[in-house]
């Protein structure tokens, strides 16, 4: 029976979870649902019995009276997407009876008008009648937006009930004129709610639920159309052969929920593989023009640090604030927490710059010795060839920094190393003339105004030789002068980001709604045609929010996603050796603490690690 005590602590109950809710700290930017976790949750609510007592069918109205209900589940999340989990609970739900149903019923249940007690029963008919309902249930649930705090939810279930029905003192309803019934049923619960993930550990929830039950005796009673409608069922004793539909309850819940385990977030088999032994940067070749600048003198650009910077505090702990275990002039914490570099090693990805110098100076990776991904260190960058590390082309002439130092001996600072009014990238790409000779045929006219620069001919006319056209030099050479964005030139080892090419949410399927990622895979499709030899593995990356597990594998589905693609627009599979995935282990940019920098910028940043990476194995000859 729910008395008014009872009754009152639904109100009281939810204003305390509300409470516990307040003091929880605002979820943090990794808070979702995490795959292969098991969680245990707890609700408690309301619940509101539908039936002949209570129904616009049947009665013309609906006054609905609310009970108590609670639950306790134990939850398996099998994917992000999906979830599996039990349940027990239990439903008090009170239903009142007016002097229409004593009418309507009076033949078959409540006995003449004006009666005290069920017929043939010293049971007292009490003006309210109460459903005590043991759930054991079986839910599926559907996630939405899963890799946000803010997860919406559909859930689907299948259970066994029992249930007992009593008056207002506690006795159990008779059967009477109806019959004896089973009381426990087969129920089906359908509905949804909103979860917020307060942190990986801590969440809270609120949803709505509509139980299908197989039983119309729910409230000790089953109405039957032949004992209204008179004709061969006027004067029957028991129930008829046309029953009415089976009663139903509703349920409306607010809940916490915590996880009980997480899976490892780093297993051995998810740890990638060593990248590969980097060479010794080559010197840059001598070049004959005075423009190509001499190595420089690199002590300036050593950060100074005092004796206290420079030596391991001993009195300070290993991982603190005030530690600064290798010295590089960042401390501990902020090297574990914020920047994710070793506190132990003051050059963590072996550039030759300092942690600190990358973070607080050059505003580059210090987990990624080449952050602009153009094939030189960014110490050799910074030291060597004074080009810029976060622009893989310091001169904007179309050639990576990285190629010309390497391949074409071309100055990285000058835009047109020989003069000849051309681009470095123009004469390399485009025009198949030599970028360190200003006139490659030598007939005298430069190759910017020559009009056949790779056949020797009479400066009368313009380069070409006496009696030919301009017209008639090759239509390759000819084609819309020079143009930008064309496949480069890979050296061994080098690696070349695509982090335009997108994907849905969670998923490795092409978000073909963005006109980058259409643009971006032709360039990769452009990319892997330039030459019969090239052989690369493509990488997939991701960004640091989400659980680490999960960004490793969907970031190698998206690398092999990306494989089919190319193998399905005609590029030969021998020429993709592998594909692996890192996850977010392998950041371009560092990302901010979350908080720490406005949440648009913290996006930008964090789509430049969403990213497929080539990295080539195999040269073009």
């Amino acid at each position: 029976m729910l008395t008014a005590t009872k009754a009152a602590l639904v109100p009281l109950i939810c204003a305390l979870l509300l409470s516990l809710a307040l003091l929880i700290p605002a979820a943090t930017a990794n808070a979702q649902v995490i795959p292969d976790a098991i969680v245990l949750a707890g609700q408690v609510g309301t619940g509101i019995y539908l039936g002949e007592f209570n129904s616009f069918q049947n009665q013309g109205s609906l006054v609905p009276q609310f009970g108590l209900d609670y639950g306790l589940s134990l939850r398996y999340n099998i994917a992000q997407s999906f979830s599996l989990h039990v349940e027990y609970g239990h439903s008090n739900l009170p239903y009142g009876i007016g002097d229409t149903a004593r009418a309507k019923y009076a033949s078959n249940f409540f006995g003449p008008v004006g009666s005290t007690t069920y017929p043939g029963t010293t049971i007292a008919i009490t003006p309210k009648n109460h459903i005590a309902i043991d759930r054991y249930m079986i839910f599926g649930r559907s996630n939405f937006n899963a890799d946000e705090p803010l997860v919406p939810f559909f859930t689907l279930g299948l259970g066994l009930i029992s249930f007992q029905v009593t008056n207002d003192v506690g006795d159990n309803l008779p059967t009477n004129m109806t019959k004896d019934y089973s009381k426990h049923a087969l129920v089906m619960p359908i509905g949804g709610g909103i979860e917020y993930h307060f942190s990986d550990r801590f969440a809270m929830f609120g949803q709505a639920l509509f139980y299908i039950n197989s039983t119309d005796y729910l409230d000790g009673y089953a109405h039957y159309l032949d004992f209204e409608q008179g004709g061969e069922s006027v004067g029957k004793v028991g129930p008829g052969n046309n029953s009415t539909p089976s009663d139903y309850f509703a349920t409306l819940s607010l809940g916490v929920a915590w996880t009980l385990y997480i899976p490892e977030k780093k297993h051995p088999e998810d740890t990638p593989p060593p990248p590969p032994e980097q060479k010794p940067e080559p010197q840059p070749q001598p070049q004959p023009r005075d423009s190509v600048p001499p190595p420089p003198d690199t002590s300036m650009y050593q950060t100074p640090k005092d004796t206290a910077s420079t030596t391991p505090k001993d009195t300070a702990a290993f991982g603190s604030p005030e530690a600064d275990t290798d010295g590089d002039g960042l401390n501990d914490y902020d090297e574990i927490h914020r920047y994710m570099t070793d506190p132990r090693n003051p050059d963590t990805d072996g550039d030759n710059l300092s942690d600190y110098d990358e973070v607080n100076k050059y505003n580059t990776s210090p987990n990624n010795k080449d952050t602009d991904g153009d094939g030189l260190t960014d110490g050799a960058e910074v030291m060597i060839y004074h080009t810029n590390p976060l622009n893989k082309d310091s001169d904007g002439d179309g050639l990576r920094d990285g190629q010309e130092v390497r391949l074409y001996k071309t100055n990285p600072l000058d835009p047109d190393t020989d003069r000849d009014s051309l681009r470095d990238g123009v004469e390399v790409t485009r025009m198949f003339t030599n970028p360190n000779n200003p006139d490659t045929d030598g007939d005298g006219v430069p190759d910017g105004r020559d009009e056949c620069p790779l056949i020797a001919g009479d400066p009368a006319n313009n380069g070409c030789p006496r009696g030919m056209p301009p017209s008639q030099y090759s239509e390759r050479v000819r084609q819309n002068g020079p143009l930008a964005g064309l496949p480069e030139v890979p050296a061994e080892g080098d690696r070349t980001d695509f982090s335009g090419i997108y994907f849905k949410v969670n998923s490795d399927d092409f978000d073909l709604s963005s006109p980058e990622t259409k643009k971006n895979l032709q360039s990769l499709l452009d990319y892997m045609k330039q030459c019969d030899e090239i052989g690369v593995m493509l990488e997939g990356h991701t960004s640091s929010e989400g659980n680490p597990k999960w960004n490793q594998q969907l970031s190698e589905r998206r690398a092999e996603r990306v494989r089919d693609w190319l193998i399905a627009n005609g590029i030969p599979k021998e020429k993709i050796l592998g594909v692996v995935g890192y996850g977010s282990s392998m950041p371009r940019v560092p990302e901010p603490a979350p908080g720490t920098v406005p949440n648009s910028l913290l996006e930008k940043i964090r789509k430049q690690n969403r990213r497929i990476t080539t990295q080539v194995q195999k040269p073009c000859k």
